[in-house]
């Protein structure tokens, strides 16, 4: 298991920050979208997981939140 802790510092556009994981080298400068080996959260309360959206209502973060990410490797990886 591994857990990382995000303070959202700094949020110019609303809805073009995503906080999350990828398999491998990926180009980070890409539409999130268009790249299935990613699984996201947006900040406008979107998920994805592998290019599909899995929710939209969630809770949008904001400048100042803490944004914690959870990896399985063994439920990824195994």
């Amino acid at each position: 298991m591994h857990l990382w802790l995000i303070k959202v510092n700094n949020l110019s556009e609303p809805d073009s920050i995503f906080i999350g994981v990828c398999r491998g080298c990926m180009p980070l400068d890409q539409d999130p979208q268009d790249l299935r080996d990613r699984t996201y959260y947006l900040s406008n309360g979107v998920i994805r997981v592998g290019g599909r959206r899995v929710a939209t209502n969630v809770a949008n973060f904001q400048k100042g939140d803490t944004v914690g990410c959870v990896l399985d490797a063994d439920q990824v990886c195994g």
